[in-house]
């Protein structure tokens, strides 16, 4: 998918008209202090590792999307699959390249600090992990000003937990931002969910075994 700065008036009303009134109805919160933890950022705090590698305090905005499904796999296999085998199931990613000289667990490994270029079709999405707990969770910031690939939107955070469940597995994904360049946030939710996360998912679903543990 790829976004372009500007909508014309026609364009906006075409999709505001297409969308699911539940875009136009849902409410976006603020981060909880357990997503703030999660983040490993604060709007005043800066985050110091054991290798003195610092995380930039940034402000994060509200929560925009939400989506929580099982898989039938092993905790350990989800996150391996949403932490680093991101090109098999997301399917407009197509490579990852890793920098891990920053990395908060140390060189070489991925940690808090360590960065990652997502390429897009040739479009390159620079994103940084805030924090990362082998096995459980990891949070991730899009880099706007540094990739190729161009979002309207701003103060972006995105999340991975996983949680060990009967028969499996259950993930909960979350993206937090703000809307941009005269893009309405329920429009942006519309694109990225509905027309990323939710077909990645259904692969994974499909592929694994699971179900939706929220409204698909």
């Amino acid at each position: 998918m790829r976004f372009r700065p500007f909508l014309t008036l026609g364009l906006m009303t075409t999709a505001l008209a297409a969308a699911p009134d539940e875009f136009l109805r849902q409410d976006v919160h603020q981060p909880t202090l357990q997503d703030a933890a999660l983040s490993g950022t604060s709007r005043s705090d800066t985050v110091t590792n054991t290798h003195q590698t610092k995380i930039r305090p940034l402000p994060v905005g509200p929560l925009q999307i939400e989506l929580r499904f099982r898989l039938r796999i092993p905790p350990a296999e989800a996150f391996d699959l949403v932490a680093n085998r991101l090109p098999e199931w997301f399917g407009a990613i197509h490579s990852i390249k890793w920098d891990h000289s920053r990395s908060a667990t140390g060189p070489g490994q991925t940690g808090a600090c360590s960065e990652r270029v997502c390429d897009f079709g040739g479009k390159a999405l620079r994103e940084e992990i805030v924090a990362f707990e082998p096995g459980r969770s990891y949070s991730y910031r899009a880099d706007m000003a540094r990739s190729e690939m161009k979002m309207p939107l701003s103060d972006h955070l995105g999340s991975f937990v996983i949680e060990q469940a009967e028969g499996g597995s259950v993930v909960t994904w979350k993206q937090y931002f703000r809307a941009r360049w005269y893009m309405p946030a329920f429009m942006l939710r519309w694109q990225m969910r509905d027309r990323m996360m939710r077909p990645a998912i259904n692969g994974l679903i499909s592929k694994y075994g699971g179900e939706w543990l929220t409204i698909p």
